[in-house]
């Protein structure tokens, strides 16, 4: 009785696991569109698995050089309002922006970049930020590059994993 139920209980804990686990996608185009969606959505976590491991190594440097601006908050009443904007755009309050997690600044990334706000940070790309055209797509067996009729260059890379999006 007591293997059934410890079977059954590790049936179960690797069926969630996999069902929380990151798509493996077949083809960039897929990776783009999920971008796209996590993006308009404002999911940070799905747009993180939609990364490569490179883009996430940069950007968790980009958050921890972050980290150590916010580790004061001022007490100058429009510097301390700044960063009660950076916070809220964050979703996570003022006292806890020294410790902002890689899903906070992904989703601040997100609210910030392609807007006309002067804060763009231009990490990622606006063809995935705002409506665009695809005018271009070079794919090979193992990266792929869509250029947006702008000339942006939107690229990607397949992994063991499947494809994933390169932000830096």
């Amino acid at each position: 009785m007591k293997k059934i139920l410890g079977l059954s209980g590790l049936i179960v804990i690797t069926m969630v696991s996999h069902a929380c686990g990151s798509k493996k996608y077949e083809n960039p185009q897929d990776v783009y569109q999920a971008a796209r969606e996590a993006v308009r959505d404002k999911e940070p976590k799905v747009l993180i698995n939609l990364l490569s491991a490179k883009s996430i190594e940069a950007l968790q440097k980009k958050r921890e050089m972050l980290r150590e601006n916010f580790a004061f908050i001022p007490s100058n009443p429009e510097a301390r309002k700044a960063y009660e904007i950076i916070a809220s755009q964050m979703g996570i309050s003022l006292e806890e922006l020294e410790n902002f997690q890689m899903e906070h600044y992904v989703r601040y990334l997100m609210f910030t970049d392609g807007k006309d706000k002067g804060s763009n940070t231009n990490i990622l790309p606006i063809g995935i930020t705002a409506g665009c055209v695809i005018k271009d797509k070079k794919i090979t067996g193992k990266d792929a590059e869509f250029i947006t009729e702008s000339g942006e260059s939107i690229r990607f890379i397949n992994t063991p994993d499947g494809w994933k999006l390169c932000l830096i």
